[in-house]
């Protein structure tokens, strides 16, 4: 299912689906921004969420006490050190980095990202670009044995951010 997942979403956004509606089902409580994060695709899952954001999906919708940027943030930090399943974690950065460039954020916080200037350009990067997401890449290093995550554009292999 998750290689036509695009398809599937796309077709239900054009008979209206809500991607911030909220369901309780026998107690348990879902969204379908929250469950992308369980696609184990490295591009489909954060192409889906590209969809649903567009179609005004909220990146800080509040669902079980936490906001989908803060849920999908979670397994990126944990996975950050543990990195059990590399092709999942891979889903999950990108995922992050979509939630990041449609204003994602921890709640009462800024952007966790530190942006620099762009290759051949003064000015600094622009976070919106992760929405094209396909075009960057991601390394993580320990600085003060904390995981710091880089940001690399593909084209020129310029480190863009870091958090």
């Amino acid at each position: 299912l998750s290689a036509h997942l695009c398809e599937v979403i796309e077709f239900l956004l054009r008979y209206e689906l809500e991607p911030n509606a909220v369901y309780i089902v026998d107690g348990d409580v879902y969204n379908i921004m929250r469950l992308i994060s369980f696609i184990d695709n490295e591009y489909i899952a954060a192409d889906a969420m590209v969809l649903l954001l567009e179609a005004g999906g909220d990146p800080n919708l509040v669902v079980e006490l936490e906001t989908i940027y803060e849920y999908v943030s979670d397994d990126v930090w944990f996975g950050a050190i543990e990195q059990e399943i590399r092709w999942r974690y891979d889903s999950w950065i990108h995922v992050w980095m979509v939630l990041l460039a449609y204003g994602g954020k921890p709640r009462g916080r800024k952007s966790p990202l530190e942006v620099y200037r762009e290759y051949d350009s003064n000015s600094l990067f622009d976070i919106q670009k992760l929405r094209n997401h396909r075009d960057y890449y991601y390394g993580i290093s320990k600085e003060k044995y904390e995981p710091v995550i880089h940001i690399y554009d593909k084209k020129n292999m310029w480190e863009v951010a870091t958090a």
